[in-house]
């Protein structure tokens, strides 16, 4: 069960970029709350809009604490998230 009013957060495994995406594709880890697209990510002093969610799930709209997921990320780049950081999320 999730905490009410737990803190979205994900802990970053992996950073890439792909050529002809406009942002980068991160792996993580949710390690509480939930996290959707729209939500707001902030990292290194930049802020990124999440704008599609992919996991093991079909569909997945909102990532739960425990889930594994990844990300696609815009309005920052690979040198400004590191892996192993824990990123905290705002809803939009």
């Amino acid at each position: 069960k999730i905490p009410s009013g737990a803190e979205p957060k994900l802990q970053v495994q992996k950073v890439s970029t792909f050529l002809g995406f406009d942002g980068v594709y991160i792996i993580g880890k949710v390690t509480s709350g939930c996290i959707s697209t729209d939500m707001v990510g902030k990292s290194n002093g930049r802020t990124f809009t999440i704008t599609e969610i992919e996991s093991k799930y079909p569909n997945c709209q909102v990532a739960k604490e425990g889930m594994t997921i990844g990300i696609s990320a815009h309005g920052i780049g690979k040198e400004d998230i590191q892996e192993g950081v824990e990123v905290n999320f705002d809803s939009a």
